[in-house]
């Protein structure tokens, strides 16, 4: 045993109830412990297998004035709380919140579904779109490509069937029907065949024939039949008829049909729009317009019989072009 001589009662009583010179083991069932200074730390360590401890949790945060509860834990030793308000922040989710936001989430979903849709019908008509395209560009270089040795392939359709080409029916017979007014010339096959011209057996026939042996055909004999201009080896002219006159109009108006020059007297007359015109000038009686007159281009010739240069009425499209003529008498 350690010298209690040097001890004080309370020390030896320590001494003796511990083995160690520096331990204090009390037993105490309610202590109170003080210190006089801050330079005292006052340590307490327990043993998880042998101690408890018991803490209390007070309705007043300084620990007077309220009471004080022993927390409330599980079997498992989670602390127990009780929430008695759960108030949210404002803007915080809620019931109503989330369901507003299903909806909306909802109407996108039904939305988008429909815009898939939209989207695959646009592509489908774009396909579309670019076949047709692929069409016209293809059409477009045919008719680009055309010159001397390239042809448009046109189909005639007669009442919903095609013109028929070589023989066939009258019926089904493909038809023209010439202008009386025109001034173009026709060329026409029979292709070896016999000609047949249905009008009455009246007709004028303007033409140059080439040189050969042909046989024309015979004429009978008849006053008011006029074959038109024809080439003969030899001709007696009539008393007059070896003179040329000439002369132009160069200020037609395009409003109002003019006399094409004053009086004089002739058989036969040419009539040409000037080379330099811009329009088209009309060639006929004193009530001649657009519509019903002979239209010259810039260069083009209109011949006809007559007996004075003064039943010619001209009109042009162009106000002020020129118009040149030739008469013989």
């Amino acid at each position: 045993m350690a010298d209690l001589h040097k001890y004080s009662v309370q020390e030896a009583l320590n001494t003796v109830l511990n083995t160690s010179a520096d331990a204090l083991k009390v037993d105490i069932d309610n202590v109170t412990l003080k210190t006089e200074g801050s330079d005292i730390n006052i340590e307490v360590h327990t043993d998880k297998a042998e101690d408890s401890m018991l803490m209390f949790s007070h309705t007043v945060k300084t620990g007077s004035g309220g009471t004080s509860y022993v927390p409330l834990v599980d079997s498992d030793g989670h602390l127990q709380v009780d929430a008695l308000s759960s108030a949210l922040p404002s803007g915080a989710a809620t019931a109503a919140n989330q369901s507003t936001i299903i909806g909306h989430v909802d109407g996108i979903e039904t939305l988008l579904t429909a815009a898939n849709v939209d989207h695959a019908a646009i592509e489908v008509l774009l396909t579309a779109i670019d076949a047709d395209t692929d069409a016209i560009k293809t059409a477009v270089q045919v008719l680009d490509d055309w010159d001397d040795s390239n042809y448009a392939n046109v189909n005639i359709n007669l009442a919903g069937s095609d013109a028929p080409t070589g023989g066939g029916a009258e019926s089904g017979a493909l038809r023209v029907t010439l202008a009386n007014d025109s001034t173009g010339v026709v060329s026409v096959d029979d292709g070896g065949g016999a000609l047949t011209v249905d009008n009455g057996g009246t007709f004028a026939v303007q033409s140059t024939l080439q040189a050969g042996s042909a046989t024309v055909g015979k004429l009978a004999a008849n006053s008011g039949v006029d074959i038109g201009d024809v080439d003969v080896t030899s001709t007696v002219q009539p008393a007059g008829f070896g003179s040329i006159g000439h002369g132009s109009n160069t200020d037609v108006s395009s409003s109002t049909a003019e006399v094409l020059a004053s009086s004089q007297a002739c058989k036969h007359i040419d009539v040409m729009a000037a080379i330099a015109n811009t329009g088209i000038i009309y060639v006929g009686g004193s009530g001649v317009t657009a519509a019903t007159g002979i239209g010259l281009y810039a260069g083009d010739v209109y011949s006809l019989d007559i007996d004075n240069v003064n039943d010619i009425y001209v009109l042009a499209s162009v106000n002020g072009e020129d118009v040149q003529y030739v008469y013989y008498n």
